[in-house]
């Protein structure tokens, strides 16, 4: 990345206090559903353990595989196959109050 001169460090520095904000918004909405619903704890580790205070990285790393496929055939669309999307997904969508359509739709 070229940053030669101050608007370009000026800008990288904007991204990266956008994603960080995104991040905090992230973790705080969820921690607050999740006290506002008296849940403890969500199997957000591997092995499916326990994390009480879960991050944006490990909310994000959960939804990294789904992936829309669209089935074509001389460039015409024949069919759309959503993502399947497990109980903990679905959970921490209605928590983050995310609708399932943003994803399957």
């Amino acid at each position: 990345m070229l940053i030669k001169n101050p608007e370009r460090i000026e800008a990288l520095f904007l991204c990266q206090y956008i994603a960080l904000l995104c991040c905090c918004l992230i973790e705080r909405d969820l921690r607050n559903a999740m006290a506002d619903q008296q849940i403890a704890q969500l199997p957000l580790y591997p092995e499916h353990r326990a994390c009480a205070q879960p991050t944006a990285d490990r909310v994000l790393e959960l939804f990294a595989g789904l992936a829309r496929h669209h089935l074509t055939r001389d460039g015409q669309h024949i069919q759309t196959f959503p993502p399947q999307l497990t109980t903990l997904q679905q959970q921490i969508l209605r928590l983050l109050d995310v609708p399932t359509s943003a994803y399957t739709a």
